[in-house]
C-alpha cells in the first residue's frame, strides 16, 4: 500500500517541472507516495499567507520557494497520476524558524546547527503558530498523513536558554522529557486543529 520515494527540498530546492518529471518516473513504476520533506534547517521554501515570513526570510532565495499555487498544482498533478503526496515540517528541531512574530525558538540545535532551531516547547505561542500555519497547510496537502519529523533534538540543547532551563527546573523535567511534552501538548493543542489527518513521526531519540 505504500511504495514510496523521499525528495528533500529543505537541503536543496528542486524545481517544480523537475518535481513532476520525478512524479512521472514514480507512476511508470508503480510507486505511489511522494513524501516530500519541504523544509529543514537549511532553508525553508513554502509559502505561508498567514506567516510570509517564514519563506521571506528562510528560503535560499525568492525564487527558491514554493508558492501555494504551485503546492496545490503538484498535490493535483501527482493525484491524477496515482501519486499521493506526503508533506514534512520537522518539529521541534531541524527548524529555519524566522519571520515570524512573537515565536520563541528554544535552542540552536546541537552539531554545530546542523539540527536547526529548536521550538520552544514551554511557550504557548507555539502551538499556536504550529495549529495555525499545519492548518493552512493541510488545506493544499490533503493526503491524511501529515510527517512531522521529530528526531535528532540533543537532550542538552534545552538547558542552553536560561529561560527554559529554568522552567525545566521548576517542573522537575530534564531535556527529554521537556521533548516528550512538547508532543503531548501537540496532542492537546495542535491536534484537535487537524481533525482530518494522522501523524507520522521519525522513530528516533527518546520519544
Amino acid at each position: 500500500r505504500h511504495r514510496g520515494l523521499m525528495i528533500d527540498t529543505g537541503r536543496r530546492y528542486i524545481p517544480c517541472a523537475t518535481i513532476k518529471k520525478i512524479i512521472d518516473g514514480l507512476a511508470m513504476i508503480k510507486l505511489n507516495v511522494l513524501h516530500w520533506h519541504i523544509s529543514d534547517s537549511q532553508s525553508f521554501p513554502s509559502e505561508s499567507l498567514l506567516f510570509p515570513g517564514l519563506a521571506t526570510q528562510g528560503a535560499y532565495h525568492p525564487s527558491a520557494v514554493y508558492s501555494l499555487d504551485a503546492m496545490r498544482d503538484i498535490v493535483q498533478y501527482a493525484r491524477q497520476r496515482g501519486v499521493r503526496v506526503v508533506p514534512e515540517w520537522d518539529l521541534p528541531g531541524h527548524g529555519r524558524w524566522r519571520g515570524v512574530p512573537g515565536l520563541p525558538v528554544g535552542c540552536p540545535g546541537t552539531k554545530a546547527g546542523l539540527f536547526g532551531q529548536v521550538l520552544d516547547p514551554t511557550a504557548n505561542a507555539t502551538y499556536t503558530f504550529l495549529a495555525a500555519f499545519l492548518k493552512e497547510m493541510g488545506e493544499i496537502f490533503t493526503d491524511p498523513y501529515l510527517f512531522l519529523g521529530g528526531d535528532e533534538v540533543g537532550p542538552g540543547c534545552f538547558s542552553q536558554q536560561p529561560a527554559m532551563a529554568d522552567w525545566m527546573k521548576a517542573h522537575q523535567m530534564n531535556g527529554s522529557q521537556l521533548e516528550n511534552h512538547f508532543w503531548r501538548m501537540f496532542g492537546e493543542k495542535v491536534a484537535p486543529s487537524l481533525p482530518n489527518k494522522s501523524f507520522v513521526i521519525w522513530e528516533a531519540d527518546a520519544l
